[in-house]
């Protein structure tokens, strides 16, 4: 039962980053309004460093994606589209 829960909720995201993807594709480069929810976690000196960001969701179109920079979590931040991927199922922004 767990798997089969693993399965429908990994198919179910599947889907929903595809939305996110087409629904954006035309509009790299495009700047949005989004809410800072959630930042990573610092380096802990193991793994390979990865660039500062996290999670950001949009007013208007409602998406998440991943956001490249020093984000302040909680608060309100203006956000460019960098990347929208259909293919790959991806989107990515950065700070405006």
């Amino acid at each position: 039962m767990a798997s089969t829960d693993r399965t429908a909720s990994a198919a179910s995201r599947g889907a929903v980053e595809l939305a996110e993807a087409v629904l954006l594709a035309n509009r790299v480069g495009e700047v949005f309004d989004a809410a800072v929810l959630d930042v990573d976690a610092p380096p802990n000196g193991k793994s390979r460093p990865r660039p500062p960001g996290g999670t950001v969701a949009l007013d208007t179109p409602p998406v998440r994606g991943r956001c490249l920079g020093d984000l302040p979590l909680g608060e309100r931040v203006r956000v460019r589209l960098v990347t929208a991927d259909p293919a790959a199922r991806t989107v990515l922004f950065e700070l405006a």
